[in-house]
């Protein structure tokens, strides 16, 4: 034991440079490998002695020789030393010397300690944000505990309606008037929290769903419906701006692909009652999406309310057919080879929902 103290006393001037640990559990090696033993373990608040080399500033590193930039560099027979080594540390090296609670050297890692320098280092220090040894169960204990189930999944379905907004087939007699009926959009939500954004606000997965609309027009001497019909699916991003215990403000974008498409188009002549159908597919097609929504929290039972906004952006595209026809006056091109195009062009809409948090 009077060994151990007087060790200790020895060395405590080598060791001057105080540490605080910042992690639940810190473990020290006794030599400056993660993958040997653990010898000792410092819990976190607690101060450890760290070697004083460590906040050692070189001012002439440039112009001694390489030599000196070693881990460690011996020099024998030193007449104050004896033949003791001079310890160099390395910049990039990961642990810090340490003197242990036994009065023995150790090594802990850098990630783990905030030195206390007693100048302007202290600032550009960086602390671990997830604390890798912290094996605790955050409170309040989930229901399910003992048993542990996965969180931070959100799952949102809501209703859209906006004004349908794409160009009209190209009639052979001129229109004359329109109207449309509101689009109507069934979506859904599945993301997940990442797992390094320990506020939960940035959440990634999936964003899907199934659009219907409908724009009638009075030709010359013709009515037309046109019927569009969407079934799209894409990755999904989203992040809390704003986040109290009732209230949420969110924002998102998406990249919608366009599994299923098509643009059903009625011609009736009014003179003849003549009526026929025909339906054209869309290409293969990609929409990006940005949007927004309203969180209140718990409104609805166990589910958020939500409301909020969404804007597709649709890049250029065609639409065509494999029906022929027989009837000149109501078609541009009764083959099968009739097809039209679509411009660049922006659909809003404004939606309600549900979400919940698991």
């Amino acid at each position: 034991m009077v060994k151990i103290i007087l060790a200790f006393l020895f060395s405590f001037p080598t060791f001057a440079l105080e540490g605080t640990v910042t992690v639940l559990e810190a473990p020290i090696f006794a030599i400056p490998d993660k993958t040997t033993p653990v010898v000792q373990y410092t819990r976190k608040g607690d101060s450890v002695y760290i070697h004083k080399q460590e906040a050692f500033k070189d001012k002439y590193l440039g112009e001694i020789s390489e030599a000196s930039l070693g881990y460690e560099l011996k020099k024998d027979n030193d007449p104050l030393l004896g033949d003791k080594e001079i310890y160099l540390p390395k910049d990039d090296n990961l642990f810090y010397k340490i003197v242990t609670k036994s009065g023995s050297i150790g090594y802990i890692l850098k990630e783990h300690i905030f030195v206390q320098y007693n100048d302007t280092r202290e600032l550009t220090q960086k602390v671990t944000k997830i604390d890798n040894t912290d094996y605790r169960i955050e409170e309040p204990l989930p229901p399910s505990f003992p048993f542990l189930v996965e969180t931070g999944y959100r799952g949102m379905f809501f209703f859209s309606l906006g004004q349908p907004n794409y160009q009209a087939y190209p009639y052979k007699q001129r229109i004359r008037d329109s109207s449309n009926e509101l689009i109507k959009e069934f979506n859904f939500v599945w993301s997940k929290a990442e797992k390094t954004d320990e506020e939960k606000r940035f959440f990634f997965g999936a964003m899907g769903g199934i659009h219907s609309s409908k724009i009638s027009y009075v030709l010359e001497s013709q009515i037309s419906e046109q019927n569009n019909f969407r079934l799209y699916l894409g990755p999904y991003a989203s992040y809390d701006i704003y986040r109290t215990d009732k209230r949420v403000i969110n924002l998102y974008t998406s990249l919608q692909f366009s599994l299923y498409e098509t643009m059903d188009i009625s011609i009736t002549d009014t003179a003849s009652g003549e009526n026929e159908l025909r339906t054209y597919s869309g290409d293969f097609s990609i929409f990006p999406n940005i949007g927004g929504n309203y969180h209140m929290r718990k409104s609805f039972f166990v589910f958020d309310t939500v409301i909020g906004f969404n804007m597709k952006f649709h890049l250029p595209r065609s639409y065509s057919t494999v029906e022929a026809t027989t009837n000149d006056d109501l078609w541009q091109d009764t083959s099968k080879a009739d097809s039209f195009k679509q411009t660049f062009r922006t659909e809003l809409t404004y939606y309600f929902g549900i979400q919940s948090d698991y």
